[in-house]
């Protein structure tokens, strides 16, 4: 009873600054709100009920979905199901590696987390996201590395730059996709947000949102008219390139040609294959 209290104690004040900031109390899922509570109050089996029903409600966003998985993986650890704790704490760490456990958690129950975490030591790679323009294909070419196979789903929203409304389109997760956007073979930007989604439609991973999309194209070179032409773009701008390349190359070869060959002459060794 005394051991309950004094987690419960340093529970309190870890799950309050979750509450208000982690979860997002007030938008937060009402399965995820009350899952918070029941931990509060260490009631772990509650937790994992409640924990669970969230999951499976889909919606979450990358934070609270993470800490789903971790009230998940504590309550599992309390309730001495050490195994199924690792396992939750290995999908939270695929989807934020850096995550750390608060220090208030009791030792005892640490240790299906640190498992998870040297689980992940031996894997490469980490949940990420690569858009590119695709303008032969008037498309976003997606690429997806997802180490921790739980993506079911790719959510791509795409809009012309200066066009009022996104076009959202869903696709069954794969490594690489082409996602069509109408007029992006000759628009200068194209403005995105991608979204990777669990079985249960929870968002593991964000690229940029509405309120914060991403932009690719061509880039825009300041008082240039507002046309959005680069020159990037331009023929002569990389035959200039090319040349300023090719004179650098000389002057390079020429001082360590000369270098070279002081160095024989004051070292005796000379450079080059026999």
């Amino acid at each position: 009873m005394k051991t309950r209290l004094i987690i419960g104690l340093a529970l309190w004040l870890t799950a309050g600054t979750a509450l208000a900031q982690g979860s997002g109390a007030s938008g937060a899922p009402s399965h995820l709100r009350a899952a918070e509570e029941a931990y509060l109050n260490v009631e772990f089996e509650e937790v994992r009920d409640h924990a669970l029903e969230a999951l499976r409600g889909g919606g979450l966003t990358p934070a609270q979905l993470v800490r789903t998985y971790e009230l998940l993986g504590v309550a599992n650890s309390a309730l001495h199901e050490t195994d199924t704790a690792r396992d939750y704490f290995v999908r939270m760490l695929g989807i934020d590696p850096d995550h750390e456990l608060d220090a208030s958690v009791n030792p005892e129950m640490r240790d299906p987390f640190l498992e998870a975490r040297g689980l992940w030591a031996a894997r490469a790679g980490r949940l990420r996201i690569e858009v590119g323009l695709d303008r032969p294909n008037s498309a976003l070419r997606v690429q997806v590395i997802d180490p921790t196979d739980m993506a079911t789903r790719i959510r791509v929203a795409a809009r012309l730059e200066g066009d009022a409304e996104f076009v959202t389109q869903e696709y069954e997760a794969t490594v690489e996709l082409t996602a069509a956007v109408t007029g992006a073979g000759s628009a200068d930007r194209v403005e995105y947000y991608v979204e990777i989604l669990d079985m249960h439609g929870n968002v593991m991973l964000g690229e940029g949102s509405a309120f914060d999309p991403r932009v690719v194209g061509r880039m825009r070179v300041e008082g240039g008219g507002g046309g959005g032409v680069t020159i990037f773009e331009e023929p002569v701008f990389w035959i200039i390139v090319a040349a300023v390349a090719a004179v650098a190359v000389g002057v390079t070869v020429g001082v360590v040609v000369d270098q070279r060959s002081r160095i024989g002459i004051q070292t005796g060794i000379s450079f080059g294959v026999d």
